[in-house]
């Protein structure tokens, strides 16, 4: 019988995955803001916004019908490329992280 490598197996990739997309996505900045002050048209500061500010932005965003947190939405598409995966839909799985991908880059847009 063949032994299976470690780092083949599902639950790692998945692991992986969900590491890189939600513990270091959530913790890095997101947004620059600079701050133009209105009377001499002057940057005064800069804000940055880190991925959890913007997510939980995002999350606001829908409930209030805004139309950059459409973004936000690819979250429960990515939920659902996972769940293929571990059921070895691999087909579902792409076409879910491909869209995915494609709709969180409409918030940026």
């Amino acid at each position: 019988m063949k032994k299976v490598s470690f780092l083949t197996q599902p639950l790692f990739l998945l692991g992986i995955s969900l590491f890189i997309y939600y513990i270091m996505a959530l913790s890095l900045p997101a947004l620059t803001f600079e701050i133009i002050e209105p009377k001499t048209i002057h940057t005064g500061s800069t804000y940055i916004m880190k991925g959890v500010e913007a997510t939980i932005g995002g999350i606001l965003g829908l409930l209030f019908l805004q139309a950059p947190a459409i973004g936000w939405l690819a979250n429960p598409l990515y939920w659902y490329s996972c769940k293929f995966f571990l059921h070895k839909k691999y087909k579902f799985s792409i076409v879910s992280a491909l869209t995915s991908i494609i709709v969180g880059f409409t918030g940026v847009i």
